[in-house]
């Protein structure tokens, strides 16, 4: 891959990182004020495409929130009725991967959802405080990046 050596370049390697960046740190100051922690690393992963690769159809905030939510409720019915495994673990990303294909409602990053519920038997309680409020953060950072990149073009 060429790198691109131009201040339009940097302008917009800075903008998105720091778009990310303050996603983050929002994600985690809502976690610290609501003393449970929220930030997971597929947010990490979403950030790069939603600030760096926003173009892309993985970016858009249908497939942001549909796969989040698709995929972590799949990680936690597998670890209700099935258990904690490698098995289960691997079943629920295969199944992850297939509805979202099926569905066409893809975004890589949530495949990691499934992995981090089963492996660390999270509670029901974290589909609506990690991953729906986290996915509120996002849509909303999203939204105001996608105002102002069009602003300063």
């Amino acid at each position: 891959m060429k790198v691109e050596l131009s201040k339009e370049n940097l302008k917009k390697s800075l903008i998105s990182g720091l778009a990310g960046g303050l996603a983050i740190l929002l994600i985690s100051i809502f976690g610290i004020i609501l003393k449970n922690p929220i930030l997971i690393a597929p947010f990490g992963a979403s950030c790069v495409l939603l600030f760096g690769l926003h173009d892309s159809p993985l970016a858009k905030s249908k497939n942001l929130i549909g796969s989040h939510l698709i995929s972590s409720l799949i990680g936690l019915v597998m670890l209700y009725f099935f258990g904690k495994s490698y098995l289960v673990i691997s079943a629920a990303v295969g199944l992850t991967i297939f509805v979202m294909i099926f569905t066409g409602i893809i975004h890589p990053p949530a495949g990691a959802n499934p992995i981090l519920i089963i492996s660390t038997a999270a509670s029901w309680k974290f589909l609506y405080i990690n991953i729906i409020l986290g996915l509120i953060i996002l849509v909303i950072a999203t939204f105001i990046y996608n105002k102002v990149r069009k602003i300063s073009i």
